[in-house]
């Protein structure tokens, strides 16, 4: 058995597989590694990189071919085919500091915990300036549990994830197809069967950002608005439904919280006509309602109690005075730095 499995989604990614290949090569670790790369229906020459890489490294990398399905059809087909003892995602324009991988590959081989926790870096497309995101205030190489998570307040995001590979195998983890923004539905869905969380003291992920600024990403949230809906539709039935421990509920919750919050203060920042967003949010907060009045409650603050008490009327008030405040007065007044995001 490979000590780690690496699944690289890939979607006409030409400009930039390479790198993330790159890094998975030293002689140090790839008998222990196998690296898929799930070529998703690429229309350029993605899938030839990937086989070059495949014949060259027999063994190490191996070359998939398949329909275009979208992200999370990537990483299902990832876990299908896994083989290793941990499973990790890493985006084909993405890449992992090569020292840290080895050092993470050695530990992985004595280490028996559910889920593994690295720091991560982002890199700037346009300055190429580098800003590690590290996770403070935790003793490395301890399990801990998911309250003790919560206490610190603490959520782990998915570039810092590596699963054991039989938490996702054993439960029939699988993430929604042909849909956006899954990367929730990969940090959550394993959550209810992970009972140890080790934190490792390495920065792994090298997370590459985009050119497109704050207005390009409200214009893509927009677009593909109803695969927020239906994303976040799964994980409220899920976290209602399916039977877990408490102390597993309670990081869900505590994530859910404010990932909802998140939600409601979007919809007024949403490019679109006033009325489309107050529409937009009397449908979530149904829709939330309904699937989980428990997370319902517990989401209420002045913000979001405010727009419940005015039915979502007032949503088209700050449709029209949140981005204006927010993305022309701010950086007016050097209030609000730009910010990076890059594109799903």
């Amino acid at each position: 058995m490979k000590t780690l499995s690496i699944v690289v989604p890939s979607y006409n990614m030409e400009k930039y597989i390479e790198r993330c290949l790159d890094s998975f090569i030293s002689e140090k670790i790839m008998d222990r590694i196998e690296v898929l790369v799930i070529n998703d229906g690429s229309k350029d020459s993605t899938l030839q990189i990937a086989k070059g890489y495949e014949e060259k490294y027999p063994g190490t990398f191996i070359a998939v071919d398949k329909i275009n399905g979208g992200h999370g059809s990537t990483i299902n087909k990832g876990i299908e085919l896994a083989t290793g003892k941990y499973f990790k995602v890493v985006d084909a324009d993405d890449w992992v500091d090569t020292d840290a991988l080895i050092k993470l590959v050695d530990f992985l081989d004595a280490c028996d915990s559910d889920l593994v926790a690295t720091h991560f870096a982002t890199v700037n497309l346009v300055d190429d300036k580098k800003e590690e995101i590290r996770f403070n205030d935790v003793e490395f190489e301890r399990n801990y549990s998911w309250p003790e998570i919560v206490a610190k307040k603490m959520v782990i995001p998915m570039h810092s994830i590596t699963y054991k590979t039989s938490v996702l195998k054993d439960n029939g983890i699988r993430l929604q197809e042909k849909t956006f923004y899954v990367d929730i539905e990969y940090n959550l869905l394993p959550v209810p069967y992970v009972y140890s969380i080790i934190f490792f003291d390495i920065v792994l992920y090298q997370y590459f950002l985009g050119r497109p600024d704050q207005s390009v990403a409200r214009n893509s949230l927009l677009k593909n608005y109803d695969h927020t809906v239906r994303v976040d539709r799964r994980i409220f039935k899920y976290y209602s439904e399916v039977e877990m421990k408490e102390q597993n509920r309670e990081y869900l919750r505590f994530f859910l919280v404010s990932f909802i919050r998140d939600h409601y203060y979007s919809l007024a920042n949403l490019p679109d006509k006033p009325a489309n967003n107050y529409k937009r949010c009397v449908e979530y907060d149904a829709m939330l309602k309904e699937l989980s009045p428990e997370l319902y409650g517990l989401t209420g603050n002045w913000y979001i109690n405010l727009i419940r008490k005015t039915g979502g009327r007032i949503v088209k008030v700050l449709s029209v005075i949140q981005p204006l405040w927010s993305f022309k007065v701010k950086p007016a007044l050097g209030l609000l730095k730009p910010v990076r995001i890059k594109q799903a």
